[in-house]
């Protein structure tokens, strides 16, 4: 179960995170949203330790990664995309559409 965690993460989430952080997060900052950028860095750094943790037992580990994860997409939903859409001109949202659609 954990070698099929790695997979999507390698496969779809980092993707994911690596779009935010070069993207969105610069864009956030820059209108002056820094609780929503540092929140979100701390929650991506949280998600690579979990994935690279080899001491915790496998069970701990999917129980702790599926915790971030929940919470990360809760905040992302609730909170980050909201501010962006919002807060960031359309053809930044419109790099961020594009670069999701070109993995």
């Amino acid at each position: 179960m954990w070698t099929e965690v790695i997979a999507a993460h390698d496969r779809d989430l980092k993707r994911h995170f690596e779009i935010e952080e070069s993207i969105l997060l610069p864009a956030l900052e820059s209108i002056g949203a820094q609780a929503l950028v540092d929140r979100t860095r701390e929650d991506h750094a949280r998600v690579r330790g979990c994935l690279a943790d080899t001491g915790t037992e496998v069970t701990g580990r999917l129980m702790s990664f599926a915790g971030l994860i929940r919470k990360h997409v809760r905040f992302e939903e609730e909170e980050l995309f909201e501010a962006a859409q919002e807060n960031i001109p359309g053809k930044v949202l419109d790099e961020i559409s594009e670069a999701s659609r070109r993995e």
